[in-house]
């Protein structure tokens, strides 16, 4: 359903009908709900389906009371982990694993997904003027952000209500399952609201992400913060994360803390409904900053251009994973301390790292592969600005002046390989610099670490050469690749959790990574992943060049 079928579908009020600020929620709710008719259920159910695969590992891994017993103790030992994953309040249940397990990163997957979609009902459609040609018909001021509202709500649903019947019929308590899919879909409605405030902020749908995405990050940070001292620091309720931590499903419920997330999500987005009411459409609250009159001497090419619209965001992404690189590395020796006192979970990280190294070296490789689907992740974003660029119409203006397709689209490109670099390179040198701190290993470690951060390089730069070719080829498909990093994460990190066949993992680019330092250092993958890029990317900017702009 077009936006422009649902104008028509609002543009007939029942006679004597009085129009109000959200007439016409209901049908533009519908409308995006049909445009996302994929994108939706895919993130909703693969969520939900992570959580149903994980629970029944740890049946495997720690079958009995006595092995669940010695992992609280090995944690409680050690804030490594609890600090990113959380407290384990019930380890003797297989729920209460679960929710440890995977509560906080789900509830970061969910929140960037309702940022992400609410930003695109709304500012995003406003920048386009899409929300103009709605608001033509007879739409209330506040109709579009209450729909985009509801659609991110729909996403929650799915999820809240497969968990819930996934958990609970497998014999793990009704309660502590309801409490745990309805604590996450209602931090990732905290969010969602964030989002709308976000998107009344600024003027641009690229500024209201990159705020909601700040907001979501800050949070998972301030949360492994609070995790870090045992009982957690009173900051933890300031986050949503905290707040999915401290429901403690399968461990004594806490029904109320649900409560609070509904009456913050609700208070968030009454702001932004209110502001979207008085503001005038298109703009912001907050002005845009003027630009220099001597910006414009120096952005004379597409290459120049691309640097100088892409290098804030590239700052917050090297920002972000240097404190993370920062906060493992002041975690290792305790972190490997607490594995090396488990041998399942021992096992387990070396799986991830490799079977050969120590669990030092396994760890670190662990947390670097993290790193490298970050920098992925960045990369293929930046690439898929150029597709962004083309739908509201900023591509012709570029190519509009002696710029051609292929220097607009490799400029882009560059940013996107070079910022890969960065962001390794940061992670890598951050982690190494604290960690050889701590062991007295200042230089060795720092250089180790950083070498170790770069040998990935090339395996996320393949995923950036996928996303030219798909822009350059298949520009109504990029959202597929979203789906393609979601499968690397899920195949790469939870694989040998999960007890995924080999053949699974090997099909995604990092499975080739040379695991080193733990290993001899194998150059043929490197430069057999290097040119595997380099051969999608021309692709790409060959179709790029052949086929209609916009397409």
């Amino acid at each position: 359903m077009s936006v422009a079928s649902a104008n028509r579908s609002t543009a007939a009020p029942v006679p004597g009908a009085r129009a109000t600020a959200f007439t016409g929620t209901w049908p533009l709710a519908r409308a995006a709900l049909r445009r996302d008719r994929v994108r939706t259920p895919a993130w909703g159910v693969g969520l939900a389906a992570m959580v149903l695969a994980v629970a029944p590992t740890f049946d495997r891994l720690y079958p009995t009371a006595q092995s669940r017993l010695e992992l609280a103790a090995s944690l409680a030992a050690s804030p490594s982990l609890t600090a990113l994953l959380g407290p384990l309040y019930n380890p003797l249940s297989t729920g209460g694993l679960t929710a440890w397990r995977v509560g906080a990163g789900l509830t970061l997957a969910l929140g960037l997904v309702n940022v992400f979609l609410v930003v695109r009902h709304s500012r995003a459609e406003e920048q386009a003027g899409l929300a103009e040609l709605t608001g033509s018909g007879v739409v209330g001021r506040r109709a579009p952000l209450a729909a985009a509202l509801v659609a991110a709500s729909a996403v929650d649903l799915v999820f809240a209500v497969l968990v819930v019947l996934g958990l609970g019929g497998r014999g793990m308590g009704w309660a502590g399952a309801l409490a745990f899919g309805t604590t996450i879909a209602g931090a990732a409605l905290v969010f969602a609201a964030a989002a709308a405030v976000a998107a009344q902020l600024t003027r641009t749908a690229r500024a209201a992400n990159g705020l909601g995405s700040a907001v979501v990050a800050g949070m998972f940070a301030l949360a492994s913060l609070a995790n870090s001292s045992s009982p957690p620091h009173a900051v933890v309720w300031l986050t949503p994360i905290g707040w999915v931590e401290q429901t403690r499903p399968f461990a004594g419920e806490r029904w109320w803390v649900i409560a609070l997330e509904v009456v913050v999500s609700a208070a968030l987005a009454l702001v932004a409904l209110e502001v979207a009411g008085r503001r005038d459409l298109g703009s912001g609250i907050l002005r845009p900053r003027l630009g220099r009159t001597t910006a414009a001497r120096w952005v004379g090419s597409p290459q120049t251009l691309a640097w100088r619209l892409d290098r804030a965001t590239l700052l917050v992404w090297v920002l972000g994973v240097t404190a993370l690189g920062a906060l493992v590395g002041s975690l290792v020796r305790s972190g490997v301390d607490m594995i090396a006192s488990n041998p399942r979970l021992a096992e387990y990280i070396r799986s991830l790292g490799s079977t050969s190294s120590t669990i030092a070296d396994a760890y670190a490789l662990t947390v670097i592969a993290m790193f490298a689907l970050v920098a992925a992740a960045f990369g293929l974003s930046t690439v898929l600005r150029l597709h962004v660029d083309e739908t509201e119409g900023r591509a012709e203006l570029v190519l509009s002046t002696q710029a051609s397709r292929v220097q607009w689209g490799a400029a882009r490109l560059v940013t996107a390989a070079s910022g890969v670099v960065a962001i390794l390179l940061a992670g890598g040198l951050a982690m190494g610099l604290v960690y050889g701190a701590t062991a007295h290993d200042l230089p060795g470690l720092s250089v180790r670490y950083t070498e170790a951060a770069l040998v990935a390089v090339p395996a996320a730069w393949v995923l950036v050469g996928l996303s030219m070719a798909v822009v350059g080829l298949l520009p109504r498909l990029t959202w597929v690749l979203w789906l393609v990093l979601t499968y690397c994460i899920v195949v790469g990190e939870l694989g040998p959790l999960l007890g995924l066949p080999d053949w699974m993992r090997k099909i995604t680019p990092f499975w080739y990574v040379p695991r080193w330092p733990a290993e001899a250092f194998a150059p043929v993958p490197l430069v057999v992943l290097t040119a595997l890029a380099g051969l999608l990317a021309v692709g790409g900017l060959a179709g790029l060049k052949r086929r209609d702009v916009p397409d």
